[in-house]
């Protein structure tokens, strides 16, 4: 009796994901590294110190690392799309943007 109750009456969403929200905020910090030190390259004219290099790898892990977070809250479907789909998309992104710089980098 309970089994169709609970079928009968779904529970509704939660609005937003912690972890989804973490994960987007943790990509736009590596987006907004990314932007920081590409300008900082442009103006040393490429002459960039070993603690950049340090900080943008560090930074690109970060995006991958927020990458897996979202992939795994994606599926959890207990909540919202919109906080999914931004914990998503905004990882999604950031690393793509990293792979890009990354990939130009090798051919350069």
């Amino acid at each position: 009796m309970a089994f169709n109750r609970r079928r009968r009456y779904g529970e509704p969403k939660k609005v937003t994901s912690v972890r989804s929200v973490r994960a987007a905020l943790t990509s736009l910090l590596s987006g907004g590294l990314l932007a920081a030190l590409l300008a900082y390259s442009v103006f040393t004219e490429g002459n960039n110190a070993k603690w950049v290099v340090g900080i943008a790898f560090l930074s690109m892990v970060m995006a991958f690392v927020s990458l897996g977070f979202g992939i795994k809250e994606f599926k959890n479907n207990t909540y919202s799309e919109i906080s999914r789909y931004m914990g998503l998309l905004l990882p999604l992104l950031a690393s793509a943007a990293w792979i890009l710089i990354y990939i130009v980098g090798m051919v350069v």
